[in-house]
């Protein structure tokens, strides 16, 4: 009796998956032999009183399941050799049934291998998804048109899901988070309002430097035209200016009585300059030889004070004009030291005047006097210590002054083996001296204190 029982209900379980299991509704009739085949032999293991384990739920509907072949020999058994009884119509209504039997534990083993959905059929129903993972999942079967039989299967080691008759979608890619760190937020800034630039003036010209006459007026006149430097043809400086941007100056033979007060002065800038002119007999009036003596004792004591030396500085007259030397006092001299010490004299920069009226001569003059000091070793910066247009012509307006300040200016600026400049001179009222008369070269008007043309120009530099 208990086996006719679980016989007929597992029949009835069958029929209610389909309205026909023969007729032309049934378009897999093989494939629900298969699964009968399998629910008889679980209700035969039934019948002979196996221990009976395990709920299993089965909710069934009109969906069609479809079962691969495993290798039970079971499966294989002739179809033609069962009775199957005629079943009444599937009620429209789905039943839900709870069964204590191990019948339906063989059915839910099946899920574990494969289930191979339905090929779309002519009414267009696509294949449910069929996922297995390493966790229980449930399975959802529909033909898309009735509600899904779902089954609980165990869990297996894999996870793939594979949609039939359509596209497998591509994953959009998503930020992975790392348990404990926060993500990077980036974030971009907020313009901030551009700031209103107020002009200044360039810095001023490191080489730039001023001949001061007198010297009284080296601080006002040094900020006015904006020098980094200065010299006054003497050994003392303003004491109201930085003593650093004083350069003392060795004016003759006579100088040397205060050798050690001019190394001393010097020290604040580290550098002392040489003779004024030598050559002229108006000026420092020396002879080469009595240069080269007193430049051995100069050399002296620059090295225990440790300053550095700018030769003596000739103005720029022709050899034999006026003067037996003109502008090669300077080489005649070092002749002269080489005779009496057997070595050549020790020079940092090598320093020169230069008043010309066009800019072509001052640069050619200049160019020429830095060759030579080339050819005689003196691979060593040049400072032009006085340069101007012809200052005394001022009478004439003849002087050159304007083309001078505005080309040889940039052009010492531009030339590197050119150390220093400065002109001549900041302050000249006519009559000051052997300057009788060069007022035409003054950057600042004596009377007034205010720049002068010249003055404005030498102030942009």
């Amino acid at each position: 009796m208990k086996r006719m029982y679980i016989l007929t209900l597992a029949l009835f379980t069958l029929a209610c998956s389909s309205t026909s299991l023969f007729g032309v509704e049934s378009t897999r009739p093989i494939q629900r032999v298969a699964v009968l085949d399998q629910m008889l032999t679980a209700t035969a293991a039934a019948a002979n009183n196996q221990p009976l384990t395990g709920q299993v739920t089965v909710t069934t509907t009109n969906a069609e399941v479809v079962t691969t072949n495993n290798n039970d020999s079971t499966n294989n058994n002739d179809f033609a050799n069962r009775v199957v009884p005629t079943l009444p119509p599937t009620p429209q209504d789905t039943p839900t049934m709870t069964y204590n039997s191990k019948a339906f534990a063989t059915a839910v083993a099946l899920e574990e291998q494969v289930i191979v959905a339905d090929q779309p059929s002519s009414e267009g129903n696509s294949s449910p998804a069929v996922t297995t993972s390493a966790t229980p999942q449930t399975v959802t079967t529909s033909n898309g048109n009735t509600p899904s039989a779902n089954v609980t299967t165990p869990p297996t080691s894999t996870s793939k899901a594979t949609t039939m008759g359509s596209p497998t979608p591509t994953p959009t890619p998503s930020a992975t988070l790392q348990p404990g760190v926060l993500p990077t937020l980036t974030t971009t800034p907020t313009p901030s309002a551009t700031p209103t630039l107020i002009p200044t003036q360039p810095a001023a010209s490191p080489k730039k430097g001023l001949g001061v006459v007198g010297g009284q007026f080296a601080c006002a006149d040094m900020e006015k035209l904006r020098a980094s430097w200065y010299h006054n043809w003497n050994f003392y400086p303003d004491n109201s200016c930085n003593k650093g941007a004083f350069i003392p100056r060795i004016y003759n033979g006579g100088s040397l009585e205060s050798l050690d007060q001019i190394m001393e002065a010097a020290k604040a800038s580290g550098w002392a300059m040489g003779f004024t002119e030598p050559n002229l007999s108006w000026q420092a009036n020396m002879t080469p030889g009595e240069g080269a003596e007193a430049w051995h004792q100069i050399e002296e004591a620059a090295a225990k004070a440790g300053v550095k030396l700018v030769s003596p500085t000739p103005n720029q007259f022709e050899p034999g004009q006026q003067e037996p030397y003109g502008h090669q006092w300077t080489w005649a001299m070092v002749a002269e030291y080489e005779q009496l010490y057997g070595k050549k004299p020790h020079f940092d920069a090598i320093g020169w005047n230069i008043y010309r009226s066009t800019p072509e001569r001052a640069k050619s003059y200049l160019t020429a006097r830095h060759q030579e000091a080339l050819d005689l070793g003196y691979n060593v910066p040049v400072w032009v210590l006085e340069y101007g247009g012809e200052c005394w012509n001022t009478a004439t307006g003849k002087t050159g002054n304007d083309q001078i300040m505005a080309d040889i200016t940039v052009w010492l600026d531009q030339t590197d083996w050119i150390a220093r400049y400065a002109w001549f001179a900041s302050r000249l009222a006519g009559h000051e001296g052997e300057a009788e008369g060069w007022q035409s070269c003054t950057l600042i008007n004596p009377q007034t204190g205010e720049l002068t043309p010249l003055g404005q120009m030498y102030q942009a530099r």
